[in-house]
C-alpha cells in the first residue's frame, strides 16, 4: 500500500512540474485592444482587413494581415481584452464571389 501511495504521489509531483513548465513557455497572448493592434503593427505590420461579431454577440474576431504573408485572429471581448486565436503565416488572399455571376 505505502509503494502505491509512493508511486502515486511521485506521479502527481512529476505531472504538476510538467504543467507549471509548459505554462511558464506560454506567453500571455491577451492585451488591451488598442495595445495588441498596435503590437500588431509594430511587430509584423499586419494590419486589419475583416472583422465579424460572434454568433452569440460575445466577441468580434478581427484578421490581421501583412504584406508579407503574417496573419493573426484577434478576438475581443466586451471589456476591451484581445486575445491571439491563432496565427500563422503564407497567408493568401483570394477573390471575393458574391451572388452568381450571370
Amino acid at each position: 500500500m505505502t509503494r502505491y501511495l509512493s508511486t502515486v504521489l511521485i506521479s502527481a509531483v512529476l505531472l504538476v512540474s510538467f504543467i507549471g513548465a509548459v505554462q511558464a513557455d506560454q506567453p500571455n497572448l491577451c492585451l488591451p485592444h488598442d495595445a495588441a493592434i498596435a503590437e500588431l503593427a509594430k511587430g509584423y505590420q499586419e494590419q486589419s482587413v475583416g472583422l465579424g461579431l460572434g454568433n452569440a454577440k460575445e466577441a468580434v474576431y478581427e484578421l490581421f494581415v501583412s504584406e508579407g504573408g503574417t496573419w493573426t485572429i484577434l478576438i475581443t471581448q466586451p471589456d476591451g481584452i484581445s486575445c491571439i486565436a491563432a496565427h500563422g503565416d503564407s497567408w493568401t488572399s483570394q477573390p471575393l464571389l458574391v451572388g452568381n455571376p450571370t
